[in-house]
C-alpha cells in the first residue's frame, strides 16, 4: 500500500517539478498603457486588425505565463489565440506542450482519498505539509481544483489517472510528428530558468478576474530572454524524447494492477517468488488483465517513427553533420546544440540500414531467427542456442490475462519451472519459451511442486 501512497504523493509535485526543468516566462515588449494585463474577451480586440497578427501577438503574451506557476493561464491564452486563427503555430505548440500538464488538474484533492485511507501516520502527515506549505498561486488553485473529477482511492483509479495524463503525452508527441517542419522561434526567459516554485510565486503573482482579465505583476514583463530555434532536428528529438516518457507510462496503464501496493507492504524487505505473484494475481479479480486504455499499440507506433528518424538523420548528414565530426559551431542558437552525426556502421561492425530493416520487419510482427544465452545453475555457465522468435508479439497481440504467462509448476523455493503457455503469447513459435523464460537459472536444489 505504501507503493501506491508513494506515487501519489510524488504526482503532486510532477506538474511544478518538471514544468520548472524545461519551461520558463518569457518575454513581453509590448509597453503600451495595458501592459501588465491580459484580456481574453472576445471583443477586445480591433476587427481591422488581421486575425493571424492578433493571434500572434496573443500566443507572445501567452508565451510570456510558460512557468512553473502560470502555466494555466497560458492554456487559457492559447485558446483564444487559436480561437481567432486555429493555425498559429506558437499557440499550438504549446498547447500541444502543456496538454499533459493540464491533466494535473485537481490531482492534490483527487488522490486525498489514497493518502487518507490506505496512508501510515507518516504519509498523512506528508500528504497535508504538502497542501499547507505550497506557495500560495495559481498552481496551488489548478492542483486543488477537482470539480468534476473521479477521486483516486486505488490502483485501478490511479491508472485512470495516468491515461489521462498519457493522453496529453500522445497529443504533443503525434502534434510534434505532423509539425517537424514548424520553423518557430521561441522566447525563454533567462530569470525563470532554475528558479524555485516558491521565488517565482514571490516574483510574480497572477489572477483571472471576474471581467477575463489575466492580471499580472508588472515586474513580470522580464526583458531578457532568450531564443530557442527549433528546426526538423529538434522537432524529431522532441517528438522522440516525448515518445520515451509515453511508453513509460504506457507500461504502467497496460495491465490492472488492483491490489498490487498491498502485494508490495506484505512482502516488504523481500523478493516476491514466481508462484507469491501467481497467488497475486489469483487473488484479485481485476489484477493482471489487460486494461482498455492500454496503449501498447502506440509503442510499436513510436518505435517505426523512431526508424524513419534514424533513416532521416542518415539521409541528412551533409546538413547535419557538415565537418563529418560533432561539433557545436552550426547549432548555437537551436535546442539541440551539437552537430547531429550518426555513423552508417554499428559497434559491432553492421550495417546502420540492415538493422533498421531488421527492425521494421520486427515491429511489423515478423518472425526472425535469434540467438539467446542461457545460464547453468547460478550462472556458473553459458550457452547460446538458437531458436526463432516474434519479438513483437505481447505488443500486437497482447494477452487479455497475464496468468496465461506464468508458470503453473513450481519448486520448494517458490521459482517456476515450467510454463502455461510454451509459446509465451506467440513470442516462440516453437514452443520453446520454457528453454529461454524458465531455463537452468533456478536453483535445481528445489523440489517441484505443483
Amino acid at each position: 500500500m505504501k507503493t501506491r501512497v508513494k506515487s501519489a504523493l510524488k504526482m503532486l509535485a510532477l506538474g511544478s517539478c518538471t514544468i520548472g526543468l524545461v519551461t520558463a516566462c518569457s518575454v513581453n515588449k509590448n509597453t503600451n498603457s495595458n501592459r501588465g494585463k491580459i484580456n481574453l474577451n472576445p471583443k477586445a480586440y480591433d476587427k481591422t486588425i488581421p486575425a493571424e497578427q492578433l493571434a500572434e501577438e496573443l500566443a507572445l503574451a501567452g508565451e510570456q505565463l510558460m512557468d512553473p506557476i502560470r502555466f494555466m493561464y497560458a492554456d487559457l491564452v492559447f485558446n483564444r489565440a487559436l480561437n481567432i486563427d486555429p493555425n498559429n503555430k506558437r499557440a499550438k505548440f504549446y498547447k500541444g506542450f502543456i496538454s499533459s500538464f493540464m491533466q494535473l488538474r485537481g490531482i492534490m484533492k483527487r488522490v486525498e482519498p489514497l493518502v487518507l485511507i490506505h496512508g501510515d501516520k507518516k504519509e498523512v502527515k506528508s500528504y497535508k505539509n504538502i497542501v499547507a506549505k505550497f506557495p500560495v498561486s495559481g498552481m496551488k488553485s489548478f492542483l486543488l481544483d477537482d470539480s468534476g473529477k473521479a477521486k483516486i482511492s486505488n490502483e485501478s483509479e490511479f491508472q485512470d489517472f495516468l491515461d489521462e495524463y498519457r493522453s496529453g503525452q500522445n497529443d504533443f508527441r503525434t502534434f510534434l510528428k505532423a509539425n517537424k517542419d514548424l520553423g518557430l522561434t521561441l522566447n525563454i526567459n533567462v530569470l525563470f530558468a532554475g528558479t524555485t516554485l516558491g521565488e517565482a510565486s514571490q516574483n510574480c503573482s497572477v489572477e483571472l478576474n471576474s471581467e477575463n482579465i489575466i492580471e499580472y505583476d508588472k515586474k513580470c514583463d522580464l526583458l531578457n530572454s532568450l531564443t530557442i530555434k527549433l528546426d526538423r532536428a529538434d522537432m524529431e528529438a522532441l517528438q522522440h524524447a516525448q515518445a520515451g516518457i509515453q511508453i513509460l507510462t504506457s507500461l504502467y496503464t497496460a495491465y490492472d494492477l488492483q491490489g498490487y501496493g498491498k502485494f508490495i507492504s506484505q512482502h516488504k524487505g523481500l523478493e516476491p517468488t514466481a508462484k507469491d505473484m501467481v497467488g497475486y494475481l489469483q487473488s484479485q479479480e481485476k489484477a493482471g488483465k489487460l486494461r482498455t486504455n492500454n496503449g501498447l499499440a502506440d509503442i510499436v507506433d513510436m518505435g517505426s517513427d523512431l526508424v524513419a528518424a534514424t533513416r532521416w538523420v542518415l539521409k541528412n548528414q551533409k546538413t547535419l553533420c557538415p565537418s563529418g565530426q560533432e561539433t557545436q559551431k552550426n547549432r548555437k542558437r537551436n535546442m539541440i546544440k551539437n552537430d547531429i552525426c550518426l555513423s552508417k556502421q554499428t559497434d559491432d561492425n553492421q550495417s546502420v540500414t540492415d538493422v533498421l530493416a531488421k527492425i521494421t520487419r520486427v515491429l511489423n510482427g515478423e518472425v526472425i531467427s535469434m540467438d539467446i544465452k542461457t545460464y547453468g545453475k547460478n550462472g556458473s555457465s553459458e550457452n547460446v542456442i538458437g531458436t526463432v522468435v516474434r519479438p513483437a508479439a505481447l505488443l500486437l497481440d497482447p494477452v487479455y490475462d497475464l496468468l496465461k504467462l506464468a508458470p503453473n509448476k513450481f519448486n520448494e523455493c517458490g521459482e517456476g519451472t515450467s510454463l502455461k503457455d510454451k509459446t509465451f503469447g506467440g513470442m516462440f513459435p516453437n514452443k520453446d519459451a520454457d528453454k529461454f523464460i524458465i531455463g537452468s537459472s533456478s536453483n535445481n536444489d528445489c523440489y517441484e511442486s505443483e
